[in-house]
């Protein structure tokens, strides 16, 4: 039996397919015609992750499906590489979501920053390896690439952390411009007091765009692991920072255009 082989028209279809499961989150609960059940909700917040939990389950089986496909094809093709590098980045940054879900309900603000920020940083390093061609045409990053041959493995290995991934992220746009996406309001509206809701709403009132302003975000929350920006910004994380990165984790993805 002959092993798969990549078409030409390879490259047009991954960044589609290497999330397309996680599309269908937007609909699930409309498709399976099911209520959540009822919440325990206390100060306005679920303290029950049925959320966080099904998300994943649904978000893990389509990575799942997807590296079934990719181990089929020619191991030593440059896209398929980037394309496991891309799910494995997929796969932490659910991980990184849960860990940070697991810090608000234990309410251990300081874990629930970091795991949110590292879950964003894992999502754009996903994408990354799905839009390599565009990235490499980036001025401001050919040097790097240069380093390394324009192996993305290693150039992502070596040189990416979450401040450059958002200088690429806005150059190209990554993020759609607007407020959080209203499939995310309508299921966040099932888990949360309405307060809440509009309470972090307001956050992006004269925002271009909620998805890029919730990364920048989440980029400062991760900083509160440095006792010297905490003492220089005279910030101490707290229940609503704890909350709010989750919370901008789930709109900077909602708002990525694709992974």
């Amino acid at each position: 039996m002959e092993r798969p082989t990549l078409s030409p028209r390879y490259g047009a279809y991954t960044s589609e397919w290497i999330v397309s499961g996680l599309g269908t989150c937007k609909n699930w609960r409309q498709v399976e015609g099911d209520k959540p059940e009822p919440a325990n909700i206390k100060n306005g917040v679920d303290h029950q992750p049925h959320f966080t939990a099904e998300f994943s389950t649904v978000a893990r089986s389509a990575l799942a499906a997807y590296r079934n496909l990719l181990d089929a094809l020619p191991t030593d093709h440059p896209d398929v590489a980037n394309m496991k590098d891309s799910v494995a980045c997929c796969e932490l940054a659910l991980t990184f979501y849960e860990e940070a879900n697991r810090a608000v309900q234990a309410e251990v603000w300081f874990a629930a920053a970091a795991t949110a920020a590292a879950a964003l940083e894992a999502m754009l390093l996903a994408k990354m390896f799905t839009h390599t061609h565009e990235v490499a045409q980036l001025a401001s990053f050919k040097k790097l690439l240069d380093k390394h041959q324009g192996d993305f493995g290693n150039f992502a290995r070596k040189e990416m952390d979450l401040g450059k991934l958002l200088d690429m992220a806005k150059e190209l746009e990554w993020f759609l411009p607007g407020g959080v996406p209203s499939f995310l309001t309508e299921m966040l509206a099932r888990y949360v007091g309405q307060d809440t809701l509009t309470a972090l709403m307001v956050i992006f009132n004269g925002s271009p765009s909620a998805g890029c302003t919730s990364a920048d975000l989440l980029r400062q929350y991760r900083n509160l692991l440095h006792p010297a920006y905490c003492l220089k910004q005279d910030i101490r994380p707290t229940k609503d920072t704890g909350i709010q990165a989750t919370f901008f984790c789930l709109v900077a993805y909602a708002s990525l255009s694709s992974i």
